[in-house]
């Protein structure tokens, strides 16, 4: 259950398990309800929600690996998650932060 938000989250929303209810105390009250009565097992939500989760790293991880190749890195592609060495990148900061980043990595790793 959740109210209507900026910020992405909701693309590991299933209508399943997740309402998006406006933000009054009525209209929480029903989602829940709604929800609870669904019974949906929490193991179910959590297995389909970490599916979503694997998609999106397996889609960076290779987005990133390609990235790597183009900045003329030798390394293998990445293969795990967290990334070795990238440990920051498990926190927040903006895209450009991030970009920053990587770019260290790969530089360093390229042994420039």
């Amino acid at each position: 259950m959740s109210t209507p938000s900026l910020g992405g989250r909701d693309v590991f929303f299933d209508p399943d398990y997740c309402i998006i209810a406006e933000p009054d105390p009525a209209a929480i009250r029903r989602a829940v309800e709604t929800l609870r009565d669904r019974a949906i097992p929490r193991e179910e939500i959590r297995d389909r929600t970490l599916a979503k989760v694997r998609a999106q790293r397996e889609e960076l991880t290779v987005f990133l690996s390609d990235l790597l190749k183009r900045m003329g890195s030798s390394q293998p592609p990445l293969t795990q998650w967290p990334f070795p060495g990238t440990r920051t990148l498990r926190r927040w900061a903006t895209a450009r932060q991030h970009a920053d980043e990587i770019t260290t990595l790969g530089t360093a790793r390229k042994g420039f």
